[in-house]
């Protein structure tokens, strides 16, 4: 056991010291890493062997790379040519900061080269050139060219903040994105005189709480949507409860043999010593179960804001059983269970009315209710 230990922990020390090293990296042809992991080992021992030929090998090699693939991309005209020259250039950097940050690495490599200049020069490019292709996408008008416009115009904004108005534009490309939903008043069949004034509150909650990080998607109320001013929302949410059927009451009874052996149930003096006396008692329960089915039509409906053209409609039953239980008992009391004792402590209730049995099946039902709304906008 001893012996395998051993072979292992030298095993991982000579691992650690090889990707430490860079060496490791540098096999994989990955000179970039290989060198800051160098220059890194460099930093707290300067005389590491291993490190000091990493160094030596990968950095001109990670230079040219670098420099070889901006060049080649210039070349080809690529689209975005700037922005990854500014990539490029920072990395060139960081290698040279790795090195000056290392007096093992600096004996190696005295004097890195920087690229201030270089990067200067590709900073005002690239905002050209991620503001001209924000322009671009915005000029087709569908809405994941919009999203790749504000992309462009977040780009332009990182070389360079000031660069004309592209605060504006990124402002701008980010509302054609978004999807604006406006979620209107909860529609409720009149006939019963119900409200869904909590149903409404806990939607709107749900909704601001679920896609309050979500980037092109927006939810608002009728109140905030009329606050703000915005020229047009995309989609109209309604939820609508209609068709609503309470039934009768119905009542179940079950009757229950208990018996119980062994019971203490008092005690009696035998020579003087006073002794538990032991029995089996027996009881009879009669347990009521009266129940009342409440059942809904639920409608989810999506609709473009504009042209009221239907986006998604769902339609479906949704129910919510009211229940009350109680007991009768007949027999000895320690014949019974925990559970018969609470509902022989019980009544007979009368169901509540139709606002309270509405409020209880909204709060049973929300969880599949909300489940298929974040279905219907899981792809925005």
């Amino acid at each position: 056991m001893n012996r395998l230990f051993f072979i292992g922990f030298i095993c991982s020390l000579l691992f650690f010291t090889s990707c430490s090293s860079g060496k490791g990296s540098m096999a994989r042809g990955d000179y970039y890493d290989a060198t800051v992991q160098a220059a890194s080992r460099l930093r707290g021992n300067p005389d590491h062997k291993k490190s000091r030929e990493t160094l030596r090998i990968s950095y001109p090699l990670a230079v040219e790379l670098i420099e070889t693939d901006v060049k080649n991309k210039m070349a080809a005209n690529d689209p975005m040519k700037w922005a990854h020259a500014v990539g490029s250039y920072e990395r060139l950097n960081r290698l040279a900061e790795e090195i000056n940050r290392s007096p093992g690495a600096r004996r190696i490599v005295p004097n890195p080269k920087t690229y201030h200049a270089q990067i200067s020069d590709a900073r005002a490019n690239a905002a050209k050139e991620s503001y001209d292709l924000g322009v671009t996408e915005m000029m087709k008008g569908n809405r994941q060219d919009f999203r790749r416009a504000y992309r462009h115009f977040q780009n332009v904004q990182r070389f360079d903040p000031n660069y004309r108005d592209a605060i504006d534009m990124a402002r701008e490309a980010k509302f054609q994105a978004t999807v604006k939903v406006v979620t209107l008043p909860v529609e409720v069949d009149s006939r019963l005189n119900i409200n869904a004034f909590d149903f409404q509150e806990n939607l709107e909650n749900w909704l601001s709480t679920k896609y309050k990080d979500q980037e092109f998607l927006e939810f608002y109320t009728p109140a905030r949507f009329q606050l703000e001013g915005l020229p047009f929302a995309d989609h109209d949410l309604i939820v609508r409860f209609s068709n609503i059927r309470p039934g009768r009451p119905t009542i179940k009874k079950a009757v229950q043999k208990l018996e119980k052996d062994s019971v203490v149930t008092g005690e009696r003096t035998v020579r003087g010593v006073t002794v538990p006396i032991y029995e089996t008692v027996k009881a009879e329960a009669t347990t009521f179960t009266k129940q009342l089915e409440f059942v809904v039509n639920v409608m989810i409906l999506v609709r473009d804001s504009r042209t009221e053209a239907q986006v998604s409609s769902q339609a479906f039953d949704a129910k919510y059983i009211w229940t009350s239980e109680w007991a009768t008992v007949n027999g000895h009391e320690l014949a019974l269970t925990e559970a018969i004792k609470t509902l022989a402590g019980k009544k007979e209730e009368t169901p509540p009315g139709a606002q309270k049995l509405f409020n209880d099946f909204c709060t049973e039902n929300f969880p599949d209710i909300s489940r298929r709304i974040e279905r219907i906008y899981s792809s925005y």
